[in-house]
C-alpha cells in the first residue's frame, strides 16, 4: 500500500516540476465512475473437480461418472462491479499524454457448474422401468475489492485530439476478499412407466452453503499488478471542461492465491457400497493457484483543466 501511494505522489511531483519549466503544458484532473466486468485467467483446478469442504482444504470427488469437470467461461462467469476514482492527465505534446488514476475497483468471478447423470434399468417385464438420477451443482462467487493505480501513455489519433489509444501498467492493493459458495448434491430413484414417473422410491438431497471473508488475507495475495490497454475519448465541453469516456482492459500478472500451491493428493474413504475418492488440496477456494485477475472497466467522467 505504501508503495502504491509513493508511486502516485512521485508522479504528481514529477508532473509539477515539469510543469514549472513549461507552463504551456495541459493538465487535466478527472472524476469518473462506471461498470467493470471481471473474471479469472487459468481458473480451473488441476484436478478439474470442485466440491469444497468447510475447512478449505478437502475436495471430495463423487463417483467417476458424476465428477464435476467444470470449465470456466470468459463471458458466462463474469462478475460485474463498480469502479470509481480520480485521475490526472499531463500532456507531453498535443497528441501524447501520461495518465494516472486512483480507483476503487471490484474484481472476482461468478463460477457456476452442474453435472447430471440418469441411468435406467428394466424390470422383468417391459414396465415399469427403474430410473436413478444423480446430480451435483455448485456456485462460487468471489468478490475482491482493490485500490488500483493505473498508469498509461495515451496517444491521440485524430486531428481534434479527442480519440486516443492507451497502454501501460496497473498496481492494486487488496482491501477485502469475500466468498459465497453453494454446493448441492441430490440422488433420486423413481419408477417410470410409459415414460411417466409413477413413484419416487427414494429422494436424497444435501446442501452446503458458506459465506465468508478472508479477513486475514491468508488465501488472497495483498498486491495485484498487470498490463493495461484501452481506448477512449476526451471531448471538450468548454475551454476548461471535458467529457471523458474511457475503456481499460487489465490483465493480471500476479496470482491471486497467496499460498500459490497447486499440489494435491488423493485418498480413498470407505463407505457402505464402496469408496469415496477424496482430494486434499490447498488451492484457493478450489481454483487453480495460478489464477490471475482480468477485468474490463468502462468509466464516464468530467475533467477540468488546471
Amino acid at each position: 500500500m505504501k508503495r502504491v501511494i509513493w508511486l502516485l505522489v512521485s508522479l504528481l511531483l514529477v508532473n509539477s516540476s515539469v510543469a514549472q519549466g513549461n507552463e504551456s503544458k495541459v493538465k487535466i484532473v478527472k472524476i469518473h465512475i462506471g461498470p467493470s466486468a471481471s473474471n479469472f485467467i487459468n481458473a480451473e483446478a488441476p484436478h478439474k473437480t470442485f466440491i469444497l469442504s468447510e475447512n478449505h482444504e478437502v475436495l471430495i470427488m463423487s463417483d467417476k461418472d458424476l465428477t464435476i469437470n467444470y470449465d470456466s467461461h470468459v463471458f458466462k462467469d463474469l462478475r460485474f462491479n463498480l469502479a470509481v476514482g480520480i485521475g490526472f492527465e499531463y500532456y507531453l505534446k498535443d497528441d501524447l499524454s501520461i495518465y494516472a488514476a486512483l480507483n476503487y475497483e471490484g474484481k472476482g468471478i461468478n463460477l457456476h457448474s452442474m453435472s447430471k447423470v440418469a441411468t435406467q434399468s428394466d424390470s422383468y417385464g417391459d414396465y415399469p422401468k427403474y430410473e436413478e438420477v444423480r446430480a451435483e451443482n455448485h456456485s462460487i462467487e468471489i468478490d475482491n475489492n482493490y485500490l488500483v493505480l493505473p498508469i498509461t501513455l495515451r496517444k491521440y489519433l485524430n486531428s481534434q485530439n479527442t480519440f486516443y489509444l492507451q497502454g501501460g501498467m496497473y498496481w492494486g492493493y487488496l482491501l477485502k476478499s469475500e466468498v459465497d459458495i453453494l454446493l448441492q448434491k441430490w440422488q433420486q430413484e423413481r419408477i417410470v412407466s410409459a415414460g411417466l414417473v409413477t413413484k419416487i422410491s427414494s429422494n436424497n438431497f444435501n446442501e452446503f452453503h458458506m459465506e465468508g471473508e478472508d479477513e486475514d488475507k491468508n488465501y488472497t495475495s495483498n498486491v495485484d499488478y498487470g498490463l493495461s490497454i484501452g481506448t477512449g475519448i476526451n471531448y471538450p465541453l468548454s475551454n476548461r471542461f471535458y467529457f471523458n469516456a474511457d475503456l481499460l482492459i487489465n490483465v493480471g500478472l500476479r496470482s491471486i492465491d497467496k499460498q500459490n500451491n497447486n499440489e494435491y493428493w488423493e485418498s480413498d474413504t470407505p463407505r457402505a457400497t464402496g469408496y469415496y475418492k477424496t482430494i486434499h488440496s490447498a488451492n484457493y477456494y478450489g481454483l487453480n493457484s495460478n489464477a490471475k485477475n482480468i477485468n474490463a472497466v468502462i468509466t464516464f467522467g468530467i475533467g477540468f483543466r488546471i
